[in-house]
C-alpha cells in the first residue's frame, strides 16, 4: 500500500471536487511543480529521495484517485486512463523518460519512441483527449513537439482536419506543421514543428481577436467533411447551474430564464456556421498570432470562441462587455447578431469560470439584456 504522509496544505490550490477534470488536472500539475529540489538530488540516492518528497506533495493534493493509480503502477497493474494520466503527470514531474515511456507501452503495446536524442518535458495541459504531458524532442531547428492523444477521443482527428484540411487550404493563422503520427491500440503519440511561443498574458483577449476574426472568413459550406466536424456546445450543465441560482431568489425566475434560454437557443442556431478553435484561451495564442492546439476545433456559430477568449477577463457589468464586443469582435453588417450570439456564449460559459461566476453585478446585468439583445438580433 502506499501510505501517503500529508503535508500541510495551501487553500485553494487542492483537490476540488466541483471544478472539472480539466481545470483539476491544470491544478494538480501546478502543485506538483511546488515540489522541492534540492542540491544532494543529484548525489546518490538522490533520485529516491526526490520521489519520496514528490509523494508527499501529491498526498497533500489530496486527489482521491492517486495512492490507488501509484499504487497499481507499482505493482504493474492494468491502469485505466484516468490513472494513467495522473501517473503520467507525476512521473514527468521525475524527469524520468524511460519509466514514462515504459508505462505508456504497458498501457498500449502498440505505441512507440523511437526517438533517441535529448528529451525534456515540458508545459502541463488539461485537455480531456490527450495525455496532460508534452516533451521536446531533440534541439535546435529539428526539435518537435510530442503530444499523445486518446484514440477514442475525437481530439486527433480535429486537429488532423484543421491542420491538413482547413488552414492548408485558407493559412489565415500560423501553426506548427504537423509531421509525424504514430497509431497505437489506445494512444496515438504525435510530433509536429516545435515553435519558440510566448503566450498572452491573463486578460489580454483583445489580442486574440484578430485570429477569431480570421477563421470566422472560413465557412462550413467550403468542406464537404464540415458535418462531422461540427461543434455544439453543450450548455445543460451551465444551464442547471443558473437556473439553481435563479430559483433560489424565486422559483418564477428560474421558469422564465427556461423559456428564454429556449428561444435563445433556437435564435443561436440560424446564425451561419464559421470555423472555430474550440479552446482559443490565452495558453494557445501568441504575440505573432501562432496559435496551437486545434483538438477542439470545428464548425460553430460565431461568437463563441469570442466569448471563450474572455472568460479569464474582468468586466465590471454588462456595459463594459459589450463594449469589449463592440471593440474587438463585431463585424461590419452582423454588428447586433454578433453582439448577441458573444452575449449568450459568454453568459453560458460564466459558471465554468469563478471570476465570472462570481460577479453578480456582471451576472444580474447581462441577463437583464439578453431579450432585448435578441430582438436586436432580428
Amino acid at each position: 500500500m502506499f501510505e501517503f504522509r500529508r503535508r500541510s496544505r495551501r487553500p485553494g490550490q487542492l483537490y476540488d471536487a466541483s471544478l472539472d477534470k480539466q481545470l483539476m488536472m491544470l491544478r494538480f500539475q501546478s502543485y506538483l511543480a511546488a515540489t522541492p529540489r534540492r542540491w544532494s538530488d543529484s548525489l546518490p540516492g538522490g533520485q529516491d529521495r526526490f520521489w519520496h518528497r514528490l509523494l508527499s506533495q501529491v498526498a497533500s493534493f489530496g486527489h482521491p484517485r492517486t495512492a490507488a493509480a501509484l499504487e497499481a503502477h507499482a505493482s504493474g497493474a492494468a491502469l485505466d486512463l484516468e490513472a494513467l494520466k495522473l501517473v503520467s503527470v507525476i512521473l514527468a514531474r521525475t524527469g524520468d523518460h524511460q519509466q514514462y515511456e515504459d508505462t505508456l507501452r504497458r498501457f498500449d503495446p502498440g505505441v512507440a519512441f523511437p526517438f533517441q536524442g535529448e528529451k525534456v518535458f515540458m508545459g502541463r495541459g488539461g485537455g480531456g483527449g490527450s495525455l496532460n504531458v508534452f516533451r521536446k524532442l531533440g534541439v535546435g531547428a529539428d526539435a518537435r513537439f510530442e503530444k499523445i492523444y486518446v484514440r477514442k477521443h475525437a481530439g486527433h482527428a480535429r486537429m488532423r482536419f484543421a491542420l491538413e484540411t482547413v488552414l492548408a487550404r485558407y493559412p489565415v493563422v500560423p501553426v506548427p506543421k504537423l509531421l509525424d503520427w504514430r497509431e497505437g491500440k489506445k494512444l496515438i503519440v504525435t510530433e509536429s514543428e516545435f515553435v519558440d511561443f510566448k503566450p498572452l498574458a491573463v486578460g489580454e483577449a483583445e489580442k486574440s481577436a484578430s485570429v477569431v476574426r480570421a477563421l470566422a472568413e472560413i465557412g462550413a459550406s467550403d468542406f464537404d467533411e464540415a458535418a462531422k466536424f461540427t461543434k455544439a456546445p453543450n450548455f445543460k450543465d451551465t444551464q442547471a447551474t443558473i437556473s439553481q441560482r435563479l430559483a433560489a431568489r424565486d422559483a418564477a425566475l428560474a421558469e422564465a430564464f427556461r423559456k428564454d434560454h429556449a428561444r435563445w437557443a433556437a435564435h443561436i442556431d440560424t446564425h451561419p456556421l464559421v470555423f472555430c478553435h474550440g479552446d482559443l484561451n490565452k495558453d494557445n495564442v501568441s504575440e505573432t498570432r501562432m496559435t496551437l492546439d486545434w483538438d477542439g476545433a470545428g464548425f460553430c456559430q460565431y461568437g463563441y470562441d469570442a466569448a471563450y477568449t474572455c472568460r479569464r477577463r474582468r468586466f465590471d457589468d454588462a456595459g463594459a462587455l459589450l463594449a469589449f464586443c463592440a471593440n474587438h469582435f463585431e463585424r461590419p453588417r452582423t454588428e447586433a447578431r454578433d453582439r448577441f450570439a458573444f452575449a449568450y456564449f459568454f453568459l453560458m460559459l460564466m459558471p465554468k469560470r469563478k471570476i465570472q461566476w462570481n460577479n453578480l453585478t456582471l451576472f444580474d446585468s447581462l441577463l437583464g439584456q439578453m431579450n432585448a439583445l435578441a430582438d436586436a438580433a432580428g
